[in-house]
């Protein structure tokens, strides 16, 4: 007999040695190595091409020897080392930030920031981008000592961007620059995907005041329900004096304003460079209704989004494992529930008194000692004190939607 017979055969080793989940033995390929089918389209897909620079070239980081030579100089100044160890050093925040503005990280971080919220790929497409290596500056004026500055997505509410904002920039006398104030969300109609708010044109060195204005200033409209807007002040480096452009404020002044920074940049791309941003965000407010009632006399538009109605299994004999009142609840009428929490919340108020508030916070409210009430009871009264299921009536207007799978 021959000393061989005990191996097996090399089918057999090979399906010994496949990995094993849950007693079975797993054919073909293991899940590490095989390949999705979003993975098999991606291999597929062509290669996207790299984005295009189209602003000017980044100032270098500092060297180490430059690194070195300041951490030099300032541990030899012995009155800025005392006054460190003595904790009375003031470093003045403004020339901190317009520090940091200047170096290279600034520029780096303004670009990262608008990357992240996609102001550079709403203004000139995925396949652009440029640095902001010059600080912009942008306040709006909201009292005679307060102001709302601009900085890098920060929230700004229409009320307190009414009027023309104050921008400042260090240029020299004899440059030409063009300021584009333009709304990523606040297009109505399909044709063009921003609204400029804002275009000024020709201006000589930082006095935009004087500059060409080819769109007036107009407030930041954020539609109801449509969430916050991004709104982007874009400082452009002119080689020249841009061709005339005829103002097209006629009918609809939104629809008038329907504008693209893409294309707007394509039309004078040899004369354009980027070179400043800065954006924020606004939602609607109550400035917004006043401005379409008194400046445009038309009705504001409304967004409100379509909720699909609540998915409801149907009844069964013998619920398992569901409180009986919570199992009721999801399929009564919705107007029956509205007018219990109704009644409820009249019980509540007292003619003379008025509402009797419960305590503030409910479910910290000691027990009482006693017999334990059932579970079911107990649940409705977490329910009640969080305010959620069909007790969400009590405190709320009766046309408010109801999720009975709450």
């Amino acid at each position: 007999m021959s000393h061989c017979l005990w191996r097996l055969p090399q089918p057999v080793r090979l399906i010994v040695q496949q990995q094993v989940r849950g007693r079975l033995k797993l054919r073909g390929r293991p899940p590490g190595d095989a390949l999705s089918l979003e993975e098999r389209l991606r291999r597929l897909a062509p290669p996207a091409a790299p984005a295009v620079n189209i602003g000017f070239q980044q100032r270098p980081a500092p060297s180490r020897i430059e690194y070195t030579d300041v951490v030099r100089r300032n541990r030899s100044d012995a009155a800025l080392e005392r006054a460190a160890r003595d904790r009375q050093l003031r470093l003045p925040l403004a020339d901190v930030q317009a520090e940091f503005a200047a170096s290279s990280l600034g520029p780096e971080h303004a670009r990262n920031v608008a990357e992240h919220y996609g102001v550079m790929e709403g203004l000139f497409g995925a396949g652009a981008f440029f640095t902001p290596v010059l600080p912009l500056r942008v306040a709006f004026a909201t009292s005679a000592e307060e102001e709302a500055v601009v900085h890098l997505g920060n929230a700004i509410k229409p009320a307190e961007a009414l009027t023309e904002p104050e921008v400042t920039y260090a240029a020299p006398e004899d440059s030409l620059w063009t300021l584009l104030c333009t709304n990523l969300e606040g297009s109505l109609s399909g044709d063009a995907p921003e609204v400029v708010h804002w275009l000024v044109t020709d201006i000589p060195g930082g006095a935009v005041s004087r500059g060409r204005q080819l769109r007036p200033y107009l407030q930041p409209l954020p539609f109801r329900g449509t969430g916050y807007h991004r709104l982007a002040f874009v400082l452009f480096k002119q080689d020249g004096p841009l061709p005339e452009e005829a103002p097209q404020e006629s009918g609809d002044v939104l629809e008038s304003r329907g504008f693209s920074t893409e294309e707007f940049y394509r039309r004078h791309e040899e004369r354009l460079t980027p070179a400043g941003l800065a954006f924020f965000q606004s939602d609607w407010d109550s400035s917004v209704t006043e401005f379409f009632h008194r400046q445009l006399e038309r009705r504001e538009p409304v967004f409100e989004y379509d909720f699909p109605q609540p998915y409801i299994r149907r009844q069964r004999w013998f619920p398992k494992g569901e409180s009986v009142v919570h199992y009721f609840d999801k399929y009564a009428d919705p107007r029956d529930l509205q007018k219990q929490m109704l009644l409820k919340r009249l019980a509540m108020v007292d003619p003379f008194e008025g509402v009797r508030e419960g305590p503030k916070y409910p479910l910290a409210v000691p027990k009482k000692r006693g017999q334990r009430p059932p579970t079911w009871v107990i649940n409705e009264q977490r329910k009640e004190a969080r305010k959620i299921s069909k007790y969400y009536y009590i405190d709320r207007r009766p046309e408010t939607v109801f999720d009975p799978s709450c």
